[in-house]
């Protein structure tokens, strides 16, 4: 018998109109992951990361980590747009 399962929480995005690929980030500990629009070549959307090439998305959207077993998100952005 084994003891219970370690659960890793993750992100996943599916888009609605094809813009960007489906992407799943898992949130390993002490990770913090931003949420954000493409701005240089350090941010080059990727399946496992959080950037995206979306002109509606802010530059810093949103950062999301897992903390005690929950998903935490901030959004430094007030309207959540801005950029």
């Amino acid at each position: 018998m084994s003891g219970p399962q370690q659960t890793t929480p993750a992100l996943y995005f599916w888009p609605l109109n094809d813009t960007f690929v489906p992407k799943h980030i898992a949130l390993s500990p002490q990770q913090r992951v931003k949420i954000g629009r493409q701005t240089n070549s350090q941010t080059v959307p990727t399946e496992g990361n959080g950037y995206f090439d979306l002109k509606s998305l802010s530059r810093q959207h949103s950062e999301v980590w897992e903390q005690d077993g929950k998903v935490i998100a901030t959004s430094p952005s007030l309207s959540g747009t801005r950029g």
